[in-house]
């Protein structure tokens, strides 16, 4: 039987255990799914919002009374 040194005889630090951290993964992984779900929703809505915008003011352009092609024209006859 071999003798033991002291240092064989102190205790080895414990390695780091990463098995604990795999929820952490978890709730990154949900996190980002859902603010990139959230940003998504925004960047539609906004994009909603200005079609809506654009909508409306080409009603009120087209709605307008066209104006005679006579009062247009510099020369006078």
């Amino acid at each position: 039987m071999p003798l033991q040194s002291d240092q064989d005889l102190q205790p080895k630090p414990p390695r780091k255990d990463y098995r604990n951290m795999e929820p952490v993964g978890y709730i990154l992984i949900f996190f980002s799914i859902f603010f990139g779900l959230l940003l998504l929703w925004v960047i539609c809505n906004i994009v909603e919002c200005i079609m809506a915008w654009q909508r409306r003011r080409t009603k009120k352009l087209s709605d307008l009374e066209p104006i005679p092609i006579d009062e247009y024209s510099d020369s006078e006859e």
